[in-house]
């Protein structure tokens, strides 16, 4: 009788092939790297008529988490390369760099930004809630110069940012 679902992938060599399946369908060969983690369990089977008790193996792979996985992480990157691109086009229509995204040399200027330099400039934003019974309350941390400057380059008015709060 035939079972329902997909076949389990048992084997390593199995797992190694649907991942670079997965890899070239979204076209993300060398921008990933993957992590196989195998756990082995021991299960105990009872002894039957004769036969001694034995311990079975038992693979626990999910195949669907490193699909969604890799799917999660090609949205991720495909955001940053949005987001590095667009800041450096606009920079480059307006013929202007950017100062502030080094740490340690905050007057050094870019014309090329990386993704990473952008998303570490609101490393110290915080969104505080509280919640009492009576009141839900909201403060957000006020933009610097510089998070305002790359949210402008991204098309973002402050406003966006500011709704945010109920008081800032």
């Amino acid at each position: 009788m035939k079972k329902q679902g997909k076949p389990r992938v048992t084997k390593r060599i199995e797992v190694d092939e649907a991942i670079q399946k997965v890899l070239e369908k979204f076209h993300v060969e060398g921008l990933l790297l993957n992590f196989v983690h195998e756990e082995t369990r021991e299960k105990h089977i009872r002894a039957y008529k004769g036969h001694p008790l034995s311990l079975t193996p038992m693979y626990v792979q999910r195949d669907d988490h490193r699909v969604d996985l890799v799917r999660l992480l090609t949205i991720a990157l495909r955001v940053l390369t949005l987001l590095e691109g667009v800041i450096r086009k606009v920079l480059k229509e307006q013929k202007k760099e950017i100062t502030g995204l080094y740490a340690g040399n905050p007057k050094r200027r870019t014309h090329q930004p990386t993704a990473e330099q952008v998303l570490k400039a609101f490393d110290e934003v915080t969104l505080t809630i509280v919640h009492t019974s009576e009141f839900v309350q909201r403060h957000i941390t006020q933009l610097s110069s510089l998070q305002q400057q790359i949210l402008s380059l991204l098309g973002f008015m402050p406003a966006i940012y500011v709704q945010l709060a109920d008081d800032s």
